[in-house]
């Protein structure tokens, strides 16, 4: 969980510095989001597999 605490440290890093760090908020989101899209097509994916 080391990472996860990393990113959190570094949101609220983010946070607390002006306009730079919306920027890296919202590309941080943005990326959270691909990634839990990801995630859940490869579930979906696994799943029809397993249904079939």
């Amino acid at each position: 969980m080391s990472l996860y605490d990393w990113l959190i440290t570094y949101i609220f890093n983010g946070i607390d510095t002006t306009a730079y760090g919306d920027y890296v908020v919202i590309t941080l989101v943005i990326i959270a989001v691909l990634f839990v899209g990801l995630i859940i097509k490869a579930i979906t994916g696994l799943l029809n597999i397993f249904i079939r």
